[in-house]
């Protein structure tokens, strides 16, 4: 299996919803703080409304261009979207290959040209925000078990059939609990408040054997 997968991303190149270091990415950690909002809350962006200092913009524009490019390669050829914005981030190391780098949730977007001459672009949320599948399927071959759906105390229990650490455990069951609380807590509605759930997610994932 190892061989054939070595030979696969030998081919294909590597999944880049596992090995994010490898993609083509607008890094928006650091974006103006007005357009960061407006993106956040779904709507229609200009890229010069998220970096707005000259050098960054330059930058960001001669990335859009990349990027919308393999938009369209990969809806012309396997018809799959090209774009997502992605929260929070989950490291781990393999015993063979590249540290792994995975986004933790994804939502579906466009990079799309607002004037021909391809020097400003809309960013359009087209989807919904999800859990990344990629990262759901290398779990599940990991835990030998279906983890949509999973409950605390079932995924406590298999942690514990697969020797993870107390101290994990308990805090990958807290990054859960404070998931649930996000749903129903108003507090939870603010954007660093999300911030810090999506940190906390991260830090457990990194520190998962």
């Amino acid at each position: 299996m190892a061989a054939w997968r070595a030979e696969l991303v030998a081919h294909s190149g590597p999944n880049t919803l596992l090995w994010s270091d490898q993609a083509i990415a607008l890094d928006i950690t650091h974006a103006h703080p007005g357009g960061l909002a407006k993106l956040l809350a779904g709507k229609t962006t200009r890229l010069t409304e998220l970096y707005r200092e000259a050098s960054a913009r330059e930058r960001a524009i001669s990335l859009a261009r990349v990027i919308r490019a393999k938009e369209r390669e990969l809806d012309r050829e396997r018809g799959v979207p090209g774009s997502f914005l992605a929260s929070g981030r989950a490291t781990w190391t393999e015993r063979r290959g590249p540290k792994a780098s995975a986004p933790v949730f994804l939502r579906p977007c466009e990079v799309i040209p607002h004037d021909p001459s391809l020097t400003e672009f809309d960013v359009v949320a087209t989807g919904e925000l999800e859990f990344n599948p990629a990262l759901r399927s290398f779990l599940e071959a990991r835990l030998s078990m279906n983890v949509t759906g999973l409950t605390r105390p079932q995924l406590d229990e298999a942690m514990t059939a697969a020797k993870v650490p107390e101290p994990v455990r308990k805090r990958v069951l807290a990054v859960f609990e404070n998931c649930d609380l996000g749903r129903y807590a108003p507090g939870m509605g603010d954007p660093s408040a999300r911030r810090h759930a999506l940190d906390d997610a991260a830090h457990a994932m990194e520190v998962w054997p």
